[in-house]
């Protein structure tokens, strides 16, 4: 799969998504969900989580912050729905662009392991 690659903190196009706005840093508090607005005209979200060995983290879309936060189902300090994305330093899958619902407003983020603090580079393009 090509995605954006990050090079001296700066995305760069590859043909299949082309970066157009710089949009967060995430480090996720345990079991605490955070959400972020869409930028108009953004089609693509790339996810990059950066955070240690087992810090998996879920995403989801929603029309509303609270309903990205709510589609992620957190239960007992950890969000148990969602795209699953592991670290980068346990898998190249850590690396995900995910195209946008056509309702999408929000994303959100969690943890999916007990206890874990990940961070979460975001970056919307199309």
């Amino acid at each position: 799969m090509r995605h954006a690659i990050m090079g001296g903190g700066a995305p760069k196009e590859t043909g299949l998504f082309t970066p157009s706005s710089y949009s967060a840093s995430i480090t996720i508090v345990a079991g605490t969900a955070q959400s972020g607005a869409i930028a108009d005209g953004a089609k693509k979200i790339q996810f990059s989580n950066v955070g240690g060995t087992t810090e998996d983290v879920l995403i989801s879309f929603g029309t509303s912050s609270a309903d990205a936060i709510a589609n992620l189902t957190v239960l007992g300090g950890i969000g148990t729905t969602g795209y699953f994305i592991p670290p980068t330093v346990d898998s190249s899958a850590g690396v995900a662009i995910v195209g946008v619902p056509s309702n999408g407003a929000y994303y959100a983020v969690v943890n999916a392991n007990a206890a874990d603090t990940p961070t979460v580079k975001v970056i919307q393009g199309v």
